[in-house]
């Protein structure tokens, strides 16, 4: 059973949005921010916020214990191929729910205004 205070949910208090260059890759009032003891906070964003136009699905994908199997995006942007910048978590388990279909994004590889 999965330690249910490990992760945390939170709703951002205004807009975000993350860019690579002159590529917006997301901007919105509804990303929710998840904690993760031992890991920096995420943003998830709703996917109709999200420039999927720039992203394309890999191959690669991983499985974590608290939130479930994640699959991953590259963004063709301004500054070139990003590999695997981005994931997301279509089918989490139950303590993730809040997160199901939502996008994030390594942040520390882009650049945040707003959160």
């Amino acid at each position: 059973m999965p330690d249910t205070d490990r992760i945390k949910f939170t709703r951002t208090n205004g807009p975000v949005t993350i860019s690579a260059g002159d590529t917006q890759l997301a901007h919105s009032s509804d990303a929710v921010i998840l904690t993760e003891n031992g890991y920096p906070p995420r943003l998830y964003f709703p996917v109709k916020d999200v420039n999927m136009d720039v992203l394309q699905i890999t191959d690669t994908s991983t499985r974590c214990p608290y939130k479930g199997q994640a699959e991953y995006f590259s963004a063709t942007t301004s500054d070139g191929e990003l590999k695997d910048i981005a994931w997301v978590y279509n089918d989490p388990i139950d303590e993730a729910s809040e997160i199901a279909g939502l996008i994030a994004f390594y942040e520390e590889k882009l650049v945040v205004f707003g959160k």
